[in-house]
């Protein structure tokens, strides 16, 4: 042992929270609100009342602000960098009511579905995918990638037909800036409330 001392996840989170751009915190502290409920073995409950705490006795630190409005808007139900930073997008866009992993019952009794976004506020779905859940041969578990468009297909008919919502889908182009996922949701016909 060298003395090497190093921060906690609840202290660094804290610290990015607190210093970076809102958008890379968020990614950081859905991760870590992720990773410490399954090192734990935890619910998100305990890891935000851990966050809320530390925030609660450093509110004269530099971007208190930032932090607690990061830990509160952390969901590590994010699975993925893209989800995060679509939960943020969505939010500057004025969705309010932006649910995550929502899921929703197969056919004949086949298991679940499960959807990135509901977008209950416009009452549609969203989903966020990059190329790799179809070209990457380690994601598509070996499946060609003509099965895998199939299967696809077969689950997005299954889900609109089933809840009469319609469903959209963007990528990490699309998620850039706000002005770049509004610009690709209009053009889809979805708009955020009013």
């Amino acid at each position: 042992m060298n003395g090497i001392r190093c921060t906690s996840l609840a202290r660094t989170v804290f610290d990015v929270a607190r210093t970076m751009a809102p958008e890379a915190a968020l990614v950081m502290a859905d991760r870590a609100e992720r990773i410490w409920c399954d090192r734990t073995g935890r619910g998100p409950d305990d890891w935000r009342r851990a966050m809320a705490t530390r925030i609660a006795g450093a509110e004269a630190a530099r971007g208190i602000r930032r932090a607690r409005w990061v830990a509160g808007f952390a969901d590590g139900r994010s699975e993925s960098t893209l989800e995060s930073m679509s939960r943020f997008r969505l939010h500057q866009l004025g969705f309010r009511s932006v649910r995550l992993q929502v899921p929703i019952a197969g056919p004949r009794g086949a298991g679940w579905y499960r959807v990135d976004f509901g977008l209950d506020d416009a009452d549609a779905w969203g989903e966020c995918d990059g190329a790799g859940k179809y070209l990457d041969t380690e994601l598509r578990s070996a499946r060609s990638v003509e099965h895998v468009i199939l299967d696809e297909k077969r689950r997005e008919d299954w889900i609109r037909g089933t809840t009469g919502r319609r469903l959209v889908r963007w990528e990490a182009r699309h998620v850039t800036s706000p002005a770049t996922l509004a610009a690709h949701l209009s053009a889809l016909n979805l708009h955020p409330p009013r």
